[in-house]
């Protein structure tokens, strides 16, 4: 048992350490949206939002995107809700680089949806993109007003 002490106080270190890391390049990551576009969907009223993460990781650190769950809102409804796990696995988002993360999901509110052409138009005013992103294990809040992409 003596032994093995120095062990798992060694490891148990290291671990600490290692998840520090990760928490602070997750603190110090940049998410923005590099894209929303609209596409008909296999149904008669079926349309798909179609939403670009990129995300950026500065730190010298490995991070795997492992899911997106949350909404888009347009005037506090949701229209849209997102639950993306990408079917290949985890995005793998290297250190010091730059990764996009497509996602889509079914427009829900119909009256949304006959204004989504005016919407886009007028610059996703009163859009907001809500949610959490697991990354690395770790939940990340989300909350980003899609009338900031349409700035550029």
């Amino acid at each position: 048992m003596k032994r093995i002490m120095p062990l798992l106080l060694i490891a148990g270190g290291y671990l600490a350490w290692h998840l520090y890391k990760i928490k602070q390049a997750i603190d110090l990551m940049t998410i923005r949206i590099s894209n929303v576009s609209l596409n008909p969907g296999g149904g008669l009223l079926q349309t798909l939002l179609n939403v670009t993460l990129t995300v950026y990781n500065p730190e010298n650190v490995t991070l795997k995107f492992q899911q997106f769950i949350g909404s888009v809102n347009y005037n506090g409804e949701p229209i849209a809700n997102f639950n993306v796990t990408q079917a290949s696995g985890p995005i793998v988002i290297g250190p010091n680089s730059v990764v996009e993360v497509p996602m889509n999901a079914e427009i829900l509110n119909i009256n949304a949806l006959s204004n989504m052409g005016g919407i886009i138009s007028s610059g996703l005013k009163d859009m907001t993109l809500v949610g959490i992103i697991i990354i690395s294990s770790i939940h990340v809040p989300v909350n980003i007003n899609l009338a900031d992409y349409a700035k550029g």
